[in-house]
């Protein structure tokens, strides 16, 4: 149903680095602008997220420090004047809920949920998710949906709303380099934070087994994190190929190289750089941790193993590599499904969920 007037919303982001979810926050507020949708993104001057809205002409509202407080709040809330505040981080949850409990800020609150960790056992993690304020919550999977509903801390109604990649990243060139044939060098590359859940160390094992196989191949991990340091020196003692250059502003550009993508997380809400992956037509080798299971057929858009099994994530790996036509097949059906992950459809989803939230629907 259409609502009696268009809402002001204001989004609530306190990262400072640059990772998927910020990605979406990015995507949200520029397709809710082309919309006609009032809205403007809350964020830390020195984010990499405040960057990149000015450089694309995007509404930003900046507070001056690294942290977001109700003292910094307040003064954007009663500059914007919005009808809404989106939550997409734990911080901007935990300041948003203390504001608006002490009545400060009297609005409805809407909370993005985008990992599938357990919400936390003590007092404050379940008051925060059982909030009053908090009239809807936004799961960025369904199996992130199971997570908050067996927790039981939360009461609000809980949508799943899947995240998008960017379509106007996407290089534009040809990307053949997956199809080259046996004599080039294979590049098995993937792209996450440098974080325990997005297993490291199963990522090494794998790439170990695939080059016991394939002497040949490169290995390259593409992101930031505090494993990083630790990961490369494993690697080194390990006697990889492997390469992490850090952060890099051309992932999209550098992952065509990959021949192969193999994603080796062990917990994960979904997965946005595997959407990236998909919309690129890479060959994907990934666990089904938490919310890829739904991105995927398994073997149809990937070849996918438990999360965990360094052996079965190397074996789909290896198929990939063998079979030029096999990972023909894989990527054009890939490239298919992440029609599914447009940009509209995120926003438009989560406008719905904003309508229904200020027309009072349950």
């Amino acid at each position: 149903m259409m609502p009696s007037f268009s809402p002001r919303v204001l989004h609530l982001s306190t990262a400072l680095d640059w990772r998927g979810g910020e990605q979406q926050v990015l995507l949200l507020q520029r397709e809710w602008e082309r919309m006609g949708i009032s809205s403007a993104v809350v964020c830390s001057e020195r984010s990499v997220l405040s960057q990149k809205l000015r450089q694309q002409g995007l509404a930003a509202l900046t507070y001056p420090a690294s942290r977001l407080s109700v003292r910094r709040l307040l003064p954007l809330v009663r500059l914007f004047q919005p009808h809404v505040l989106h939550l997409h981080d734990p911080d901007a949850h935990t300041v948003a809920v203390v504001a608006s409990y002490l009545g400060r800020v009297r609005l409805p609150l809407i909370l993005h949920r985008k990992v599938d960790f357990e919400v936390g056992k003590n007092g404050l993690s379940r008051w925060k998710y059982g909030y009053s304020g908090i009239r809807r919550v936004i799961a960025v999977s369904g199996a992130v949906k199971v997570v908050l509903e067996r927790s039981g801390a939360v009461r609000a109604p809980i949508e799943v709303v899947y995240d998008a990649f960017d379509p106007e990243r996407l290089p534009t060139g040809p990307a053949l380099s997956r199809f080259r044939d046996s004599s080039s060098t294979p590049v098995v590359g993937t792209v996450a934070a440098f974080a325990d859940h997005k297993d490291p160390y199963t990522f090494l094992e794998a790439a170990a087994r695939v080059q016991a196989e394939v002497p040949k191949a490169r290995f390259v991990w593409l992101g930031e994190g505090e494993l990083r340091t630790a990961t490369l020196l494993k690697a080194k003692q390990m006697g990889l190929n492997f390469e992490a250059p850090g952060f890099v502003d051309d992932v999209l550009v550098r992952m065509q190289s990959f021949t192969v993508l193999m994603y080796s997380s062990k917990a994960e809400g979904l997965g946005s750089s595997l959407i990236d992956a998909m919309a690129l037509g890479l060959p994907i080798a990934s666990t089904a941790a938490g919310g890829i299971a739904e991105l995927f057929e398994p073997g149809v858009q990937a070849l996918l193993s438990r999360p965990r099994d360094a052996e079965a994530l190397a074996q789909n790996a290896l198929r990939l590599l063998s079979d030029a036509e096999l990972r023909r097949a894989i990527g054009e059906r890939a490239g298919v499904r992440s029609r599914d992950f447009l940009p509209r459809i995120m926003a438009q989803k989560t406008l719905e969920i904003d309508w229904a939230v200020l027309e009072g629907g349950d």
